[in-house]
C-alpha cells in the first residue's frame, strides 16, 4: 500500500471534493491491483451508496470486511446502507457490531439509533440517540429523531423541550422546524414552556375566519383567513423549505397502508384488505375552492369522524390537481358517506365539484381496471385472488414493515396550526407553479413557484 499511499490520498481528497466518478475510478484500480487492501473496496462501496446504488454498496463494504473483519467505519456505513435497503433487522446487528468495536463513533451510534427506531424499540433508540448527543453534544440530527422517538412514546413535553432547545441554536434548520411544526399540529406546550413557534400558533389558533359558520363558503373568507395567518407570521423563522401537501382532519388511523403497498410495489398483488376499503374523492377546480373544501372538512360531521384531507396532486402519471379524501373505515357504510359529503361539497364549495366513491388506492386500479368497478350490493366486483396471498405471507415474514404507533388520536385541533399554514402556502406555491392564476386572489400577490416533475399544465374543467 505505500507505494500508492499517495494516489489513495488524493483520491481520497477528490472524493470529499464531490469527484465521484473520478475517485471510485482510482478505488477501483486499488481493488484490481492490490486486492487485499480493505480500505479501496470500503471507499468505493461508499461511492456507490452515495450514488444511491446499495446492494453494489453493501457487496463492497463487504469485501472490505473480509480483509478487515474490525473495521468500524466500514461496519456503520454497511448499517446504513442496509437501513436504506429497509432491512432493518440486519442494520441493527451489524451497528451494534461497530458500536461495540468503537464505542465513540458518533455515526456508529446515530446510525444505530436510526435502525432501532426503524424496527420499533423505542426506549433502546432513544438511548442511542442520547449517546450520540453526549459524543457530539451539537448535533440537529441526533435531537430530531430523538424527539420523534419521545413523541411516539407520548412524551410530547420532552419532545417540544428538546426541538425548541435545538431550534433556539439553529433557527433556520428545516428538519427541526419540520418536526417542531408536526408535533405542534397535536401537542400544545404549557405557556411557560412556549418558544417561539408554539406563541405564534397559539395566536394563529385565534384565527378563525369563517371555519366554525355553516353555509357556503366565500373566496373572501378564504383570502382574509390566508392573510390573517400570514400577518401571525410575519418575522417567524418558517423555513420556505417545509412544503407538506396535505392537510388532515378526522380520527387518525393506521390501517397498515406502508404495509400494504410493499405488497403491491413487490409482487403487483394488491392485498385483501384493499378490497373492502373505500374512500369518497372529490376533485375541485381551483386552489381557491381546495380552500373551501378544507373548510367544509374542517367542519363536516361524519360517522367516527371519518378520516379525510385535502392535497395537491404532485404524483408523476396521476391525474388531476386538487383534491380531497375520505377514508371510509371503522365501519362506516361508504355508500351513505358519500352522499353525506356530496350534499356537504354541493351546499359548501360548488355543485360543479366531482365526487366519486373509489375503491383502495389510485395506483390499484391503473394496474387492474376491473377492480375500479363498485357497485351497491358488490355484484359484479373485483375479489381477491387467493393465489396473491402467498405475496402477503412473504411480505410478513420477510420484509419486516414495521407501523410505528399512532401518536396522536385525531387529526383535530382549534382553528389554525403552523402545519395548516404551511400546507396552505404549499398549495398556493403548486398554483403558481401549474398556471393556476387564481390564487392571486387569495395572496393579492405573485408568489414563488414550488418545483413539480411530469406534472401537466393546469386547465379548468370545459375549457
Amino acid at each position: 500500500m505505500n507505494s500508492h499511499a499517495p494516489a489513495l490520498e488524493n483520491a481520497i481528497a477528490r472524493h470529499r471534493q464531490g469527484a465521484l466518478d473520478e475517485a471510485a475510478a482510482v478505488y477501483r484500480d486499488f481493488t484490481q491491483n492490490q486486492p487485499e487492501l480493505a480500505e479501496p473496496w470500503h471507499l468505493l462501496g461508499v461511492v456507490e451508496m452515495q450514488q444511491g446504488r446499495l446492494e453494489n454498496a453493501v457487496a463492497l463494504f463487504r469485501e472490505a470486511l473480509t480483509r478487515e473483519p474490525k473495521h468500524f467505519k466500514c461496519l456503520s456505513n454497511l448499517g446504513g446502507a442496509l437501513y436504506r435497503l429497509e432491512r432493518f433487522d440486519e442494520a441493527v446487528a451489524v451497528l451494534h457490531t461497530a458500536v461495540r468495536l468503537s464505542p465513540g463513533y458518533v455515526n456508529a451510534v446515530f446510525n444505530l439509533g436510526n435502525a432501532l427506531l426503524a424496527t420499533g424499540k423505542l426506549e433502546d433508540a432513544a438511548q442511542y440517540f442520547r449517546k450520540a448527543l453526549e459524543l457530539r453534544a451539537d448535533y440537529p440530527e441526533a435531537e430530531n429523531n430523538l424527539a420523534e422517538v419521545l413523541k411516539l412514546l407520548k412524551r410530547f413535553d420532552e419532545a417540544a423541550s428538546v426541538l425548541q432547545s435545538a431550534l433556539a441554536r439553529h433557527p433556520d434548520n428545516a428538519l427541526l422546524t419540520k418536526s417542531l411544526v408536526e408535533l405542534l399540529n397535536g401537542y400544545m406546550p404549557p405557556p411557560d414552556a412556549r418558544g417561539p413557534l408554539a406563541q405564534a400558533q397559539s395566536v394563529l389558533q385565534g384565527v378563525a375566519v369563517g371555519l366554525n359558520r355553516g353555509g357556503p363558503v366565500s373566496g373572501e373568507d378564504v383570502g382574509v383567513l390566508y392573510r390573517h395567518a400570514k400577518e401571525v407570521l410575519e418575522g417567524q423563522s418558517f423555513h420556505p423549505e417545509i412544503r407538506p401537501t396535505q392537510l388532515w382532519r378526522g380520527v387518525t388511523d393506521d390501517p397498515g397502508c406502508q404495509r400494504h403497498m410493499k405488497v403491491f410495489k413487490t409482487f403487483n398483488a394488491i392485498p385483501e384488505y384493499c378490497f373492502s376499503c373505500f374512500k369518497v374523492q372529490i376533485e375541485v377546480p381551483t386552489v381557491v375552492d381546495l380552500f373551501k373544501l378544507f373548510f367544509v372538512f374542517d367542519r363536516v360531521e361524519l360517522p367516527g369522524d371519518s378520516t379525510r384531507k385535502c392535497i395537491v396532486e404532485t404524483r408523476p402519471g396521476m391525474p388531476g390537481f386538487y383534491k380531497g379524501l375520505i377514508y371510509c373505515e371503522n365501519g362506516s357504510d361508504p355508500h351513505v358517506t358519500f352522499q353525506t359529503v356530496k350534499n356537504a361539497v354541493e351546499a359548501g364549495v360548488s355543485a360543479d365539484a366531482l365526487v366519486a366513491l373509489k375503491r383502495g388506492c389510485s395506483e390499484f386500479p391503473i394496474a387492474y381496471p376491473e377492480y375500479a368497478k363498485i357497485t351497491e350490493d358488490g355484484a359484479g366486483m373485483m375479489a381477491y385472488p387467493e393465489e396473491w396471498r402467498r405475496h402477503e405471507d412473504h411480505v410478513d415474514r420477510h420484509m419486516n414493515v414495521y407501523s410505528p404507533p399512532l401518536a396522536f388520536d385525531s387529526h383535530n385541533h382549534p382553528n389554525l396550526s403552523l402545519k395548516d399554514v404551511a400546507v396552505m402556502r404549499t398549495w398556493l406555491a403548486y398554483a403558481a407553479a401549474i398556471g393556476d392564476e387564481s390564487y392571486l386572489a387569495i395572496t393579492g400577490q405573485p408568489v414563488a413557484p414550488m418545483v413539480l416533475k411530469d406534472r401537466p399544465p393546469f386547465q379548468l374543467p370545459g375549457a
